[in-house]
């Protein structure tokens, strides 16, 4: 299985190097291309197969599967929307997060 690690962001004065706080894990042959945070859910988009993936970052544990197609990799959150590159088609799609539930 496949291994999504969240990363403290933080840095301690010393310069140590990020702590891995969590292993979230994922089916075999996912390809986790991007993460973003937003709206209370971590989301991870994967590259060959066509899901987003929601993950709560309470449990660490993906909580939702969404069919976006594949090719998504790229990935932000802003506005209450994710925003997703989809290197296949060449676009940016902007998906409203409430929508997803």
């Amino acid at each position: 299985m496949r291994t999504l690690a969240l990363i403290a962001t933080a840095l301690v004065a010393t310069g140590s190097s990020p702590t891995v706080v969590a292993k979230v894990k994922l089916k075999q042959f996912a390809q986790p291309c991007a993460a973003a945070g937003g709206a209370g859910a971590v989301w991870v988009s994967e590259f060959s197969a066509p899901y987003l993936l929601k993950i709560n970052p309470k449990t660490n544990k993906v909580v939702k599967k969404i069919g976006i197609g594949s090719g998504a990799c790229g990935l932000a959150y802003g506005a209450g929307s994710l925003w997703i590159e989809d290197t296949n088609s060449n676009t940016i799609s902007r998906v409203s997060v409430a929508a997803m539930g």
